[in-house]
């Protein structure tokens, strides 16, 4: 798939980009041949697949780790456990190959999502009940509201607004309740909402635009995070980035964790590194690497 830049957007490739923020494990490289994701489902299976997963698709699209020039990941707010995988995962790499990092709000890549899905579609929506408008609307004037399950009744929330969207208000961690009347307080006109929360509060959310012809809600394969759009924002397609190095990069929880102090997995490139070699082109005879995590490995909770 083609790079399709912000106008006048400064884009740097080749970028891989690394989301475990669901229940998707996904990477995907945008390069000057365009942009290739790969993805798996498997709650509980992103520490066995992302490396491999990674690999292959580097080696799918003929480009050697030593090539990146830049690794962007999905920091979060979403689950404690896959933002840190995939964090370690991208510090990693970073350090190993001696690249700048760029961080991505998880929320971000939604409304990136929900974005691209207004501006393929106008709004006509392929599943059933979720479009109620009267006209397709354009996605250069229509607010996003980005709204996902935070788990333990809470709602992680953001909204954004223009072409690529900014965020006009930071994410937040709400009670249902308190969601509902932060989506009525952000619906001043056109807007797409969609996000996770929609499976576990739906009813309850849809409540707000029910009757509403200026809201659409998105199909919920809209508004699910993506590697690509990590990608591409790491890339500079969606505006500028900051560069970090792979000691700054943080993640964003919002709220408390479930453990005292977390700690990202310990870096352990000794044992990551050969990996890597072997997917230089200088070892190109030996395309398929294969990796089995050891106890107490490289990505394991410290």
């Amino acid at each position: 798939m083609p790079i399709d830049p912000t106008p006048h957007a400064e884009v740097v490739t080749p970028v891989l980009g690394i989301d475990c923020s669901g229940d998707r494990c996904s990477v995907a490289v945008a390069s000057e041949s365009g942009l290739e994701e790969r993805s798996v489902t498997g709650p509980g299976e992103q520490l066995r697949l992302l490396l491999p997963l990674t690999l292959q698709l580097l080696e799918e699209v003929h480009l050697s780790p030593r090539s990146l020039v830049r690794v962007a990941v999905s920091i979060g707010p979403a689950s404690f456990t896959g933002i840190r995988l995939a964090l370690a995962t991208a510090r990693t790499f970073a350090q190993i190959l001696d690249c700048p990092v760029v961080a991505v709000s998880t929320l971000d890549t939604i409304g990136y999502g929900l974005h691209e899905w207004l501006a393929t579609t106008g709004g006509g929506a392929p599943e059933p009940a979720v479009c109620k408008t009267v006209a397709p609307f354009s996605p250069h004037d229509t607010a996003i509201c980005v709204l996902t399950d935070a788990r333990k009744r809470q709602i992680f929330a953001a909204s954004y607004r223009g072409t690529p969207p900014v965020c006009v208000d930071a994410p937040r961690v709400f009670d249902p309740a308190d969601a509902v009347e932060w989506l009525k307080a952000t619906i001043s006109g056109p807007t797409v909402v969609g996000g996770s929360a929609f499976l576990a509060y739906g009813d309850l959310l849809r409540g707000v635009f029910s009757t509403s012809t200026h809201v659409i809600e998105a199909p919920l394969s809209a508004g699910q995070p993506s590697a690509r759009h990590v990608a591409l924002a790491g890339s500079g397609a969606h505006g500028p980035v900051t560069l970090l190095s792979y000691a700054e990069v943080l993640p964003c929880y919002l709220r408390p964790p479930d453990v005292k102090k977390p700690v990202l997995p310990a870096i352990r490139h000794d044992l990551i590194a050969p990996l890597l070699e072997a997917s230089s082109p200088e070892h190109a005879e030996s395309p398929h690497v294969s990796f089995t995590e050891a106890p107490g490995g490289p990505l394991a909770n410290s």
